[in-house]
């Protein structure tokens, strides 16, 4: 608990040394709706239940855009913004 409330100090007193043009700037380049680095993750969850669906919508995807995420948890470790986990389900802790 220590290190989270440490960190998040940290992060605060990042945050407040941030000019108003900087952040203007951060959010013209990744937030905008039409930034040049915006990027955008969209998920669809399929129970087995529905497998003729899922088929159906891989069959549909469109390729060159998609990724299939296997392992929620590295993706999540592999940002740069998120936490850290280790863990699996029901097993997830914070670094």
């Amino acid at each position: 608990r220590k290190i989270y409330d440490l960190e998040n100090h940290l992060q605060v007193a990042l945050l407040r040394e941030l000019k108003k043009e900087e952040f203007i700037e951060f959010f013209d380049e990744y937030i905008k709706v039409d930034a040049p680095q915006r990027r955008t993750v969209s998920v669809q969850v399929f129970s087995g239940n529905h497998s003729a669906e899922f088929k159906k919508a891989i069959a549909e995807a469109d390729q060159p855009k998609t990724c299939r995420l296997t392992d929620i948890f590295g993706f999540k470790r592999s940002r740069p913004l998120h936490r850290s986990l280790k863990g699996g389900p029901g097993l997830i802790t914070m670094d």
